[in-house]
């Protein structure tokens, strides 16, 4: 349930802005965040950290949109969500003894460190490419294409993304199961 909640934002962005403009779409946006987020604080007694910093974003840019009456503000959103991702992974590789991705997914599957760093380096390159992308999709096409964009191929793209490791990790999956079966 939480999953289809934390994309409902987007799908109302999605639908103002496609039946009206990016403008009325961003003013939906900020709302429906806040909704919620409200909701998140009621009904499971949480802040969700990801919730508020991508609220943050999108009420400093969506309020520039607004101000300015300049799409290009709301459209950087993703940029910095995914620049900051690849700047935070790539601090990762250099603090402390353990990747983020390995804090995030170290108890799901037993990779030798060596390996958990190249992953996290694939995923550091992977938001980066998706910053440089949306930055492209964003001055190259129609404000409409790019909300599809963004909610279609940004939403989308990770999961292919993850989805692609599973062939290269299923391995070190399968060879972890077997040591514990044996031991």
């Amino acid at each position: 349930m939480k999953p289809l909640l934390d994309l409902a934002p987007f799908l109302v962005f999605l639908a103002v802005t496609l039946s009206t403009d990016i403008y009325k779409g961003t003013m939906a946006l900020m709302a429906s965040l806040l909704v919620l987020i409200a909701f998140y604080r009621l009904k499971f007694g949480e802040w969700h950290k990801m919730h508020l910093v991508a609220a943050g974003i999108t009420l400093v840019l969506g309020g520039m949109t607004l101000y300015f009456h300049d799409a290009n503000f709301i459209k950087l959103k993703p940029t910095i969500l995914f620049a900051g991702f690849a700047v935070v992974l790539l601090g990762s590789q250099f603090i402390g003894e353990k990747t983020l991705v390995e804090r995030v997914a170290g108890h799901a599957i037993s990779l030798p460190p060596a390996i958990w760093r190249k992953v996290n380096v694939a995923w550091v390159i992977f938001y980066a490419a998706c910053a440089v992308l949306n930055l492209y999709v964003a001055h190259m096409y129609s404000d409409k294409v790019w909300a599809i964009f963004k909610f279609g191929g940004l939403t989308v793209l990770p999961l292919l993304f993850a989805a692609a490791h599973a062939p290269f990790l299923s391995q070190y999956l399968n060879d972890s199961t077997q040591d514990k079966g044996t031991t």
